[in-house]
C-alpha cells in the first residue's frame, strides 16, 4: 500500500520548458495559496507521483483542478497531468503552480533532507495495521454506545412539571398562531377578491345594459356549417359568460383566461393592427401569432 506525505517535500527537477509568461503565472498561483491538498505518494520507499488540488483563478468556487507529477527514483518528473484545457501541451500554469509549490516550500518541517520525525519503525512496518496507510479513526474505531429508535409520546401522557411537555405545549401555541394568520390571510385574500369580481360584475352589467342603446351594425356573409359551429360553441358568450370572464381576466396578461379568450377573438388592441397593415406581414403569420399568442409575465404585470 502507498505511504502518503502532506509536509517536508523535497525538491524535484525537471526539463519542461515553461513559457515565461506560464512561470510567473505558476508562482502567482502558488504564492496566492491556490495549491491545495499535496499529497505525495510512495510505495516501497520510493515517491512515484505528486498530486494536488489548484483552485481556479477566475472562479475560486469551481471544482478545483485535479494535477499531478510522476517523478522517478531521482524525483526527476517523467510525465504530468492537469484536467484543465489548457494542458494538451502538459505546460500549463497549474502544473508550473504545483513544480513552484514543490521546491520552494518553506513550512517549519522543511530541510533539506527528508524527515525522519513521526516516521515508523521497522518494526512497526512489519505490521499490517501500519503498512496499509489507514487513517487513526479506522485503526481506532470509537466505542459507539447502542442505538437507541426514537420513541413516539403524546404530550398528554406527561406529567405537567415536564420540561418537554412544556416545550412541546410552547411549539404547538406558536404553531397554533401560525396557522390562525394564514387562515386570516387566506380570508382576507379571498374577501378581497370577491369584492373585485362583485364591482367588476357592476361594471360589466352596466355596460351591457348602455349599449343596447346603440345600434349595432351588421354584415351578413355565407359561413360553412362547420365553421358556424365552432362560433357558437367557443366563441358566441351569453351576458352571464361574458360578466364571468370579464371578472376572470381583470388582470389581463396575468390571466391565462386572457391568453385563451384573445386567441378565438379578433382583438382591437393588436390583431386589428395587424390586419391594416396586412401588406408587411403573410396571412399565415397573422394566422399563427393569433393561434398561439406569446404569453407574457414582467414584474409590471405580477402580483
Amino acid at each position: 500500500m502507498d505511504i502518503i506525505i502532506k509536509t517536508g517535500f523535497r525538491s524535484i527537477s525537471h526539463n519542461i520548458e515553461f513559457q515565461p509568461a506560464t512561470v510567473i503565472k505558476g508562482k502567482n498561483l502558488a504564492l496566492a495559496e491556490h495549491v491545495r491538498d499535496v499529497e505525495e505518494h510512495r510505495r516501497n520507499n520510493d515517491s512515484y507521483v505528486i498530486k494536488a488540488r489548484i483552485i481556479r483563478q477566475a472562479s475560486v468556487h469551481s471544482t478545483p483542478y485535479i494535477t499531478s507529477l510522476k517523478i522517478n527514483s531521482e524525483r526527476y518528473v517523467t510525465d504530468v497531468h492537469c484536467n484543465c484545457v489548457y494542458n494538451q501541451s502538459k505546460k500549463c500554469k497549474h502544473v508550473a503552480a504545483l513544480v513552484y509549490f514543490i521546491n520552494n516550500d518553506e513550512s517549519a518541517s522543511k530541510t533539506s533532507n527528508e524527515q525522519q520525525w513521526g516516521k515508523p519503525s521497522a518494526r512497526q512496518f512489519t505490521k499490517a495495521k501500519y503498512s496499509k496507510g489507514e487513517y487513526f479513526e479506522n485503526m481506532f474505531p470509537h466505542k459507539y454506545t447502542g442505538f437507541h429508535k426514537p420513541h413516539k409520546i403524546s404530550i398528554f401522557e406527561l406529567k405537567d412539571n415536564s420540561p418537554l411537555k412544556r416545550i412541546m405545549q410552547a411549539e404547538s401555541k406558536v404553531n397554533n398562531k401560525h396557522t390562525v394568520k394564514n387562515v386570516m390571510n387566506s380570508l382576507l385574500a379571498q374577501v378581497e377578491l370577491n369584492l373585485e369580481k362583485e364591482e367588476c360584475a357592476v361594471c360589466i352589467d352596466n355596460l351591457l345594459i348602455f349599449q343596447e342603446e346603440y345600434s349595432i351594425y351588421e354584415s351578413g356573409y355565407n359561413m360553412n356549417s362547420q365553421i358556424i359551429e365552432f362560433y357558437l360553441r367557443n366563441v358566441q358568450l351569453s351576458e352571464k359568460e361574458i360578466v364571468d370572464l370579464s371578472c376572470q381576466t381583470v388582470k389581463q396578461s396575468s390571466s391565462y383566461n386572457w391568453y385563451k379568450a384573445r386567441r378565438l377573438r379578433i382583438s382591437a388592441s393588436s390583431n386589428v393592427h395587424n390586419i391594416k397593415v396586412l401588406s408587411r406581414k403573410p396571412v399565415e403569420a397573422l394566422v399563427s401569432n393569433m393561434l398561439n399568442p406569446s404569453f407574457v409575465l414582467r414584474a409590471t404585470t405580477s402580483d
